[in-house]
């Protein structure tokens, strides 16, 4: 469990994976932990039960402590007492407890004649080793561990702990049992369920007041002898025959002075006058007080508790704005630790300001104080996003800086803008120019070429031009208006890019086409399984859905084909008060790369992020809760390659022929004229005109260039001539 904690958390530098991390291995924190409840018995047995009750009880043969049981599991324990010394008085001198899940496993404990604690694990003697993890001698064994410091304890399950230990030759117990098995106890230590008032509960159901006398007291204990049922391997050495204990109202009757001196002595611990009159040993009332005090002193450590810190331990900011965060503690006399620099400020009140600087690494922990000096500490979690601007900021991809509790989120440039930040303004020749029209990288497109009018990218006019019309030879207007690019999603078809007109004769037009999105063009799509954590309509439940799918930063979502509620019936766990639904959705593909790139790589972690975080249902308006979503609930169904998805994007749409459709990562499908690539060679001019690339060769020194591309070379007789005869006449000269 470390390792992969350390792996995914610590040896990376994406909160992404310490989060997915997260997600399959909850981390266990203190909040809302309740501490094992304690019941015991020690001395001539004096009891406090799991309520806190105490009182005492000398039977003498083997009695049942406790029975616990949930839906799962059940657990006995049972103790065994002897006469202490010659006195009338008992004191337990072995215990044997049981629990019982998938399989039964049975610990006894055993006093010997040298004050040493002898141990059994299911009827058989046990060797401990010592352990470094524990630095102690410890018995492992599949269900329970053994445990030799300076009590023995067993923990089975890791659950139920029974702690023995041997003072003055007496054994006394600690028995801690967790939450779960809350009104589920009875025994002498007990009915559980905070209340005392019923703790003296007989095996019949019956009960006798907590005020009852020392002799009701010792019959009510005896109810719950064990007789043929006691777990102990070993049978009593001797029937117990009628036995009857001194009472401490008895002994202080017959001699009250001697009553008062012990008082004295035990500062007026009842279970220490009690053991030293019963036995005539001070020594050994003065251990059943220490042991006493001992027990109430670890109840009080076990219920001591630091304030309770409650507010999001996530903060989030943009750039250099100042944010907020009120926390709360919740305790007696709680407060919080003051806090102050350059950056955050936390008050004792519990105000936290954050107003980041810059990027310098940056941990702090929240630190609350209650009256009782324990402390609780909340560590903070800061993500910052430095885009230039806040909808470039991708939340969901982060990066820790300095191993500290600072993330700095990603950027997500749109429209041309780049660098880390996207701070860098777009190339103004990224989309290239009208043909014949050069670019500045600083100014962009250049004028348009004579005769035309535009912005040097789009280019409109009339220049007069003939062309040939069978056989015959008619002047004609020729109107062009030429838009590079694809028309983008919900604007208007582009203009007629060619429009004859012989004058006086009819007019020739093609009808306006757009070249996005192409009618054919699939849809991504995918199926999505998410799980409700209330009840809802299928109505509620698309709506809600769509309205997340809508929110995404890149809004390419179109709509649902088929929504289905899964039932009990299906493979999947169905859980009462949640329902699941199964959708078809589907995505528009068009030509820009940020689109494409988001449907076919980060489609299904933004669908992830906008279940899971706040941010995506509070910007869809939607309050419907659903379970956290993972990668498994999203199935791809159709998704394109920008190989599969240039056939969609024809180059030919605006009555141009020989455009070339490129793929650009910033920009997506472009078409570019084979005029910006080096379609005419041997420096002459291009011109795209419907037809195609048009070259005009233009003729340097001797050489002339031919050929549709200028790619043939051809001497100029003129200028061989011209040459030649200005050669001749400089030698006649010379």
């Amino acid at each position: 469990e470390l390792e992969a904690f350390d792996w995914c958390c610590r040896r990376v530098a994406k909160p992404l994976f310490c989060t997915r991390f997260a997600e399959k291995r909850p981390r266990v924190g203190c909040e809302g932990y309740v501490p094992p409840t304690p019941a015991g018995a020690f001395g001539d047995p004096h009891i406090t039960t799991l309520d806190g009750l105490t009182y005492t009880f000398n039977g003498l043969g083997d009695f049942v402590l406790l029975l616990a049981s949930d839906a799962q599991t059940s657990f006995v324990l049972h103790g065994r007492t002897a006469r202490t010394g010659t006195a009338q008085a008992t004191n337990f001198m072995a215990f044997a407890a049981q629990y019982i899940s998938n399989t039964t496993t049975t610990v006894e404990w055993t006093l010997e004649s040298q004050g040493d604690i002898q141990v059994l694990l299911n009827n058989k003697t046990i060797q401990f080793s010592y352990s470094q993890d524990t630095a102690d001698e410890v018995h492992y064994s599949p269900g329970v561990l053994l445990v030799n410091a300076s009590s023995v304890t067993a923990v089975f399950d890791g659950a139920i702990a029974v702690s023995i230990s041997a003072t003055s030759g007496i054994l006394s117990v600690v028995c801690s049992l967790p939450d779960r098995y809350r009104n589920g106890t009875k025994g002498l230590l007990g009915v559980w369920d905070h209340d005392p008032a019923d703790d003296f509960q007989m095996p019949n159901g019956t009960s006798i007041p907590v005020n009852s006398s020392e002799e009701e007291i010792y019959s009510y204990g005896m109810t719950w002898a064990a007789g043929e049922h006691s777990l102990f391997a070993q049978p009593l050495d001797s029937p117990v025959m009628n036995f009857t204990p001194v009472f401490l109202s008895r002994l202080r009757q017959e001699n009250e002075s001697q009553y008062q001196l012990a008082a004295s002595r035990c500062h007026g611990s009842k279970e220490c006058i009690y053991d030293s009159l019963s036995t005539g040993d001070v020594a050994l009332g003065l251990a059943t007080q220490s042991l006493a005090a001992d027990f109430q002193q670890k109840k009080t450590v076990l219920n001591a508790f630091p304030p309770v810190i409650t507010g999001d331990a996530s903060l989030t900011a943009f750039r250099t704005e100042r944010v907020r965060r009120q926390y709360h503690a919740v305790g007696m006399g709680a407060h919080f630790v003051p806090h102050l620099s350059p950056e955050l400020n936390i008050s004792e009140s519990g105000t936290l300001t954050w107003e980041p600087h810059g990027m310098a690494p940056l941990t702090v922990n929240l630190e609350a104080v209650g009256s009782n000096n324990l402390a609780a500490l909340l560590q903070l979690r800061f993500t910052l996003c430095s885009c230039s601007r806040s909808q470039e900021c991708d939340y969901s991809d982060t990066v820790t800086l300095g191993g500290s509790a600072l993330q700095l989120a990603a950027c997500r440039c749109d429209n041309g803008y780049s660098g880390p930040f996207c701070q860098d303004p777009p190339d103004p020749c990224a989309q290239g120019c009208f043909p014949g029209v050069g670019c500045n990288s600083h100014t962009g497109c250049g004028p348009c070429p004579a005769g035309l009018t535009g912005d040097g990218r789009h280019c409109s006019g009339h220049p007069s031009r003939s062309i040939s019309l069978g056989a015959t030879l008619l002047p004609l207007q020729i109107s062009m208006s030429v838009h590079r690019g694809w028309c983008a999603q919900g604007m208007p078809p582009a203009p007629t890019q060619w429009a004859a007109t012989p004058a006086p004769a009819r007019t020739v037009r093609r009808a306006p086409r757009c070249g996005f999105p192409p009618a054919d063009l699939p849809r991504r799509s995918i199926q999505l399984w998410v799980r409700t954590l209330q009840n809802a309509t299928a109505g509620e439940v698309n709506g809600t859905v769509s309205a997340i799918l809508g929110s995404l930063e890149v809004k390419a979502f179109q709509s649902n084909t088929n929504i289905t509620q899964i039932s009990s019936s299906s493979p999947v766990l169905f859980l009462q008060d949640r329902q699941q639904w199964l959708h078809l959705y589907e995505f528009a593909y068009n030509s820009r790369g940020t689109v494409i790139r988001f449907l076919n790589e980060e489609l299904q972690w933004a669908i992830i992020g906008a279940f899971n975080g706040r941010r995506g249902q509070r910007e869809a308006g939607t309050h419907l809760p659903f379970q956290h979503l993972h990668r498994d609930n999203i199935t791809d169904l159709v998704k394109l390659t920008v190989a599969e998805l240039r056939r969609y994007f024809p180059c030919d749409l605006y009555g141009y022929k020989g455009y070339q459709l490129h793929y650009v990562g910033t920009t997506g499908f472009v078409c570019i004229s084979p005029c910006k690539t080096g379609y005419c060679q041997r420096g002459g001019r291009c011109q795209h005109l419907p037809e195609g690339p048009t070259c005009s060769c233009l003729p340097f020194s001797i050489f002339s260039p031919t050929g549709t591309r200028c790619e043939r070379l051809a001497i100029s007789l003129a200028a061989f001539l011209g040459i030649l005869l200005g050669a001749l006449a400089l030698l006649c000269l010379l």
